[in-house]
């Protein structure tokens, strides 16, 4: 009995020295940091628990809120899987009426940011183009002439990007706002063909197709080639149908291509069908179909005759974190708030984000948030709520599911953050020893690019390994 409890006494000295030796360690990496010239004016913060026992090996300012950009989406994904559940899914309803020798089409969204997304096998173009049509044939109405296809654009805020988003994201593909029907993940993509630096860019082709928008380029320029995308996107303040694209695009390049927000999701929606149906013309939707409209709601006597399920929460949470698609976040945040309280609206589902938290022991103010996917630099977030959401999620049926939707960022599990003068790490880590990490590390107001801040905070995180 004397040698077990000296070999327990043995084995917590050593874990006591070796975390001591890390927080020195860490003590020396992070003052080395404050020196550096980019840090002049930041201020950052770092804290590093052991996940086994839930004590703090480090600890910077874990208190002070900060702006988190793309490291909240850990915070919106976890509370997905509690109040959602990992098999949740997303449904967009198909409903028809009879009017003599045609049919009048309702489609009844839900707020499904995947219907569309080339991601999966069941949400590309082809595929739900397909299913739509064989339901038609199977409810028998195939053969009727389509007049009229309505979209009920009702149960989400109208409100299509969440207050505190600039100017300069919301036109561009990472800053696409969410409604009740989304197509795509709202985006298109504009390819140019290019010459010589300085001479004027040409427009080749927009993809998909059907991405009918007007596109002005007067103030975007050829650059040195092989200088890659230096684009923005706005929308035109005075015309929602253009899009302004600024900046520079290579050199020398056939079909370059960059990125934009669809900004009327319905509209592109109902391109998409009248560009399918002249396609395949053996279909019922090709049968004289008219323009596509929105309307408030289901009109009386109509039936539904296809009910369409996007993939399950869990795979769209991985490409949430994976890819870092803020369109899924905002998307889940008005899901929250619609599932809830019927209403999809942004402000609700930051409260039931708050309030669920809360009761978890997180106070609402170090998760003080705008939005569920980090783009608003507005939102404020302690590194201690971090890592209290990192805690909970470990010990949830669904972790794996959420572990295995983490990217690797310099060998550790770790979702990543960048936005104007903002960068971010947080997730997990095992050392080489075994030892288990929960790490969470914000840097706000550097100054000079992002990728050698980024270097100098790997230097700080190899201190784990």
């Amino acid at each position: 009995m004397r040698k077990v409890y000296l070999s327990i006494i043995c084995m917590l000295s050593c874990s006591f020295i070796l975390a001591q030796s890390i927080k020195e360690r860490l003590i020396k990496a992070t003052s080395e940091l404050e020196k550096d010239t980019q840090m002049r004016h930041a201020v950052y913060s770092l804290l590093v628990v052991d996940e086994k026992t839930g004590n703090v090996v480090f600890d910077k300012n874990s208190q002070i809120g900060l702006a988190t950009a793309s490291c909240l989406k850990v915070v919106t994904s976890a509370t997905a899987f509690e109040l959602l559940g990992k098999d949740y899914r997303y449904k967009t309803d198909f409903a028809s009426r009879k009017n003599g020798d045609s049919i009048n089409i309702v489609i009844m969204p839900h707020g499904d940011p995947s219907f569309g997304s080339w991601r999966y096998a069941s949400t590309k173009e082809d595929a739900i183009y397909k299913n739509i049509a064989s339901a038609l044939v199977k409810a028998n109405i195939n053969s009727y002439l389509v007049s009229s296809i309505n979209i009920v654009d009702k149960g989400f805020s109208k409100r299509f990007f969440p207050e505190g988003w600039i100017w300069q994201d919301i036109a561009n593909y990472y800053g696409a706002g969410q409604g009740a029907l989304n197509w795509r993940e709202n985006q298109f993509d504009i390819a140019f063909n290019t010459g010589r630096e300085e001479t004027k860019p040409q427009i080749s082709k927009l993809l998909p197709a059907y991405a009918n928008i007007n596109i002005n380029i007067d103030e975007l320029k050829t650059g040195v080639k092989n200088s890659g995308d230096n684009t923005y996107a706005y929308f035109n303040p005075t015309n929602n149908q253009q899009i302004l694209v600024t900046g520079s695009v290579p050199a020398e390049k056939n079909d370059f291509s960059i990125s934009a927000t669809f900004p009327d999701p319905s509209k592109y929606f109902a391109n998409f069908l009248q560009f399918y149906s002249n396609k395949h013309v053996d279909t019922g939707l090709s049968k004289a179909l008219a323009k596509t409209h929105t309307t408030n709601n289901l009109p009386a006597g109509y039936s539904i005759f296809y009910t369409y399920y996007s993939p399950s929460l869990d795979s769209l949470v991985y490409w949430f974190l994976k890819k870092s698609i803020n369109l899924y976040g905002e998307a889940l945040l008005k899901t929250f708030a619609y599932e809830k309280k019927g209403f999809g609206a942004t402000d609700e589902g930051v409260n039931i984000v708050q309030d669920f938290w809360q009761q978890k022991g997180i106070d609402k103010t170090s998760l003080n948030i705008m939005d569920g996917s980090g783009l608003s630099p507005q939102n404020r977030v302690t590194t201690d709520a971090l890592v209290k959401v990192l805690q909970y999620a470990k010990q949830q049926p669904w972790f794996s599911s959420y572990y295995n939707s983490f990217p690797e960022y310099n060998g550790m599990k770790l979702k990543s953050g960048t936005i104007g003068c903002v960068k971010g790490f947080c997730g997990y880590h095992t050392s080489k020893d075994g030892n288990k990490y929960i790490i969470a590390f914000l840097i706000n107001g550097f100054n000079g690019p992002s990728a050698s801040m980024v270097t100098k905070m790997y230097e700080v995180l190899n201190v784990l390994k």
